[in-house]
């Protein structure tokens, strides 16, 4: 199944104001804990730091290579609208280390919830054909269900959120993640 084209950029997006956790995580490259500090480090000043899609756009989506990633994710993520309603995704890997001018593909675990009335295999079809559509072009997708049993939600998340805080090539180069909503 072939990817939808991306669709055009929101005119202007409004975005939240970013925290002053997210902001000063993202200007040291995403740590796993601001300042390395993990004695003092709490929720809010941890990884994942919370970002509205607007904000991860308009930070993350620079240069013709990144714009691309992130262009293909959002036609994704309309693509799940046919079935499904996003409920939040968790975003890591080189998409967030800005030093990274070319990322080699955007690591995603998408949350998500069933429209109302769509059966769980059409979805479940549905989603299939979106993963493997996406890893032709560059969309490390994964997707996890919000309206099951909270345990699946959470053990997919805290996961996800351990392995895109790992580095296959450097253990001692731990990175954090970002935690994407609507912004609502």
């Amino acid at each position: 199944m072939p990817m939808p084209p991306p669709p055009p950029p929101p005119p202007s997006a409004p975005s939240a104001p970013i925290s002053g956790a997210t902001r000063a995580a993202i200007d040291q490259g995403v740590p796993l804990f601001l300042d390395g500090d993990i004695a003092r480090s709490s929720p809010g000043s941890a990884s994942p730091y919370l970002i509205d899609e607007a904000n991860f756009y308009r930070i993350f989506a620079v240069g013709d290579a990144r714009r691309a990633l992130a262009d293909r994710l959002r036609a994704a993520l309309e693509t799940l609208e046919t079935h499904c309603r996003f409920q939040a995704m968790l975003v890591g890997g080189s998409m967030l280390d800005l030093n990274v001018q070319a990322p080699r593909d955007l690591d995603a675990v998408v949350f998500y919830a069933a429209q109302d009335g769509v059966a769980s295999p059409t979805i479940a079809e549905a989603l299939s054909r979106l993963t493997e559509a996406s890893k032709a072009h560059g969309l490390d997708l994964r997707f996890v269900p919000t309206d099951a049993s909270p345990l699946i939600t959470i053990k997919a998340a805290c996961y996800f959120a351990m392995l895109y805080a790992s580095d296959r090539a450097d253990v001692a180069a731990r990175k954090g993640a970002l935690l994407i909503t609507r912004g609502r």
